[in-house]
């Protein structure tokens, strides 16, 4: 009877230092990712400084070249603006990724302020504007009572940056992007992008919150992670529906007031 109780007791110790053994290599796997990202953080800001400086200087280029160019003839001035608007823009587009790539390998820490939610949707679609009239997209909004919530403004916007963008690329053809923004019933504050594209099928519907997975023909498919990572930070969930000719929603929903 003795021998049992020891063989059960050996056993019992045994299978503690085996759990033990495996708690310590899951911790030391935690650390080296937390190293990992670390290293990532620092490269990454050391990348983009290297790449703003002279997008920097070719905005300030372009808008010189804007009044030099004056006076050259109605025509071959409008054609000028119009390449200097679509340098501007992919400009702009090269700036954007930057900063996706610089949050991306910092993980966000919400700096919170009140905010009223419709008035960063405003602002995205008014820097979208001319996507929207050239590629003949109808603009849908859906705001529901909007008072103000806490939230990092500049992460928002971010997020909703990256969802926008994403729905106009989709309907290269023309379409409707929704809007929606406003309180649920749970105390919670929803957030929606919705577009009217070809859909995504349900393979690589599976990806789409995966670190540079992309359906994209350029990008490198970090948008809809760091929107992810934006809501985890606000303590809300993302979601992401879709289907094949009809369109894609994008959601989340960030606790109200102080969440």
């Amino acid at each position: 009877e003795g021998g049992k109780d020891e063989v059960g007791r050996l056993t019992r110790a045994f299978n503690g230092m085996i759990a033990k053994l495996r708690q310590n290599r899951a911790l030391e796997e935690k650390v080296r990712e937390a190293q990992y990202l670390s290293q990532l953080g620092r490269l990454a800001s050391g990348v983009a400084h290297e790449i703003r400086n002279p997008l920097n200087f070719i905005g300030l280029a372009v808008d010189h070249l804007d009044g030099v160019t004056a006076g050259k003839g109605a025509e071959g001035e409008a054609e000028k603006r119009q390449l200097v608007g679509r340098i501007k823009e992919e400009i702009g587009r090269l700036n954007e990724l930057v900063t996706n790539f610089i949050m991306y390998g910092k993980p966000p820490e919400p700096q919170r302020a009140a905010v009223r939610i419709p008035d960063i949707l405003d602002s995205v679609l008014r820097m979208a504007a001319d996507r929207l009239r050239s590629q003949r997209i109808r603009l849908q909004r859906e705001y529901g009572d909007s008072g103000e919530v806490m939230a990092d403004p500049d992460m928002i916007r971010r997020a909703v940056v990256n969802l926008v963008t994403n729905a106009v690329d989709a309907m290269p053809a023309g379409g409707t992007l929704t809007v929606s923004a406003g309180p649920r019933k749970d105390g919670r504050y929803a957030i929606a992008i919705a577009d009217s594209g070809a859909g995504i099928d349900e393979k690589c519907r599976e990806r789409i919150f995966e670190p540079y997975f992309t359906t994209k023909e350029s990008g490198i498919g970090l948008g809809l992670v760091l929107t992810r990572k934006i809501v985890d930070a606000h303590r809300g969930g993302v979601t992401g529906e879709s289907a094949p000719g009809i369109g894609t929603r994008v959601g989340n929903a960030p606790p109200r007031g102080g969440g």
